[in-house]
């Protein structure tokens, strides 16, 4: 199965630059190029990569941009990219220290480039053994028949009406008959998902931002905010 890398580089021809080198090393490479944060968590989330190459600023109009940063900070956070390797691409020195300790980034490309060192540096990265993860499926029954969904399609489960509805990443919703939040979280037994109100639980893997003055949870592909009660704002806090 061919590797799957994703390259997050605004400037052009950086971004040119890495994926024709890229591709001398895998010439059969499957090559996700993003110059910006616009879909990119959709994307990460639906396919597995197996390397990632960041730049650590993303948006050089503003001030202090250390974005690239910030959403690997949020990938670590998905159980299957918990330890997938990361090439931070950087004029930077500073940021190196927490990156190291904090997102266990695999190594830096520095700015200005040395081609050898970065082919050199991809090519050790890319020994890494792909993803062992495995998605836990739930089983519920409705209507005498046993459903079952993976985990990783859930976007957000509210309950409406004394049911149960699981939003999946494909726009679908299947319902169950009604089960209390608690006994979902209960059953779901990983880490990923989350309870911000009395009647809603989001998956962590498709949180695009969260406002916790005005209180709600932007998901990616839901056009609709999620609203975070008042007694699990410190929790859905801690959480991010």
């Amino acid at each position: 199965m061919p590797k799957k890398i994703l390259i997050l580089e605004d400037n052009e021809e950086m971004s040119k630059f890495l994926s024709e080198l890229v591709k001398k090393i895998l010439p059969d490479v499957e090559l996700f190029v993003f110059p910006s944060m616009t879909g990119v968590y959709e994307v990460v989330m639906n396919t597995y990569m197996d390397l990632f190459l960041v730049d650590v600023i993303l948006d050089k109009s503003v001030p202090g941009d250390t974005s690239g940063i910030r959403f690997v900070e949020k990938i670590r956070g998905v159980l299957k990219y918990e330890f997938t390797p990361v090439i931070f691409i950087t004029s930077l020195q500073d940021p190196k220290f927490y990156a190291f300790n904090h997102l266990h980034c695999y190594s830096f490309i520095e700015k200005p480039i040395n081609p050898g060192y970065v082919e050199e540096t991809i090519r050790k990265a890319l020994r890494f053994p792909s993803s062992n993860f495995i998605d836990p499926v739930l089983f519920f029954r409705r209507d005498g028949l046993i459903i079952n969904i993976k985990s990783s399609e859930i976007v957000y489960i509210e309950s409406v009406n004394h049911r149960q509805h699981f939003h999946l990443i494909n726009k679908k919703t299947e319902v169950i008959p009604y089960k209390t939040c608690g006994q979902i979280l209960d059953e779901i037994g990983i880490g990923d998902f989350i309870q911000c109100s009395r009647s809603t639980i989001i998956n962590r893997r498709y949180v695009e931002s969260v406002d916790l003055v005005n209180r709600y949870v932007k998901l990616v592909g839901v056009n609709e905010l999620i609203a975070i009660g008042i007694t699990y704002r410190s929790r859905v806090e801690k959480e991010f």
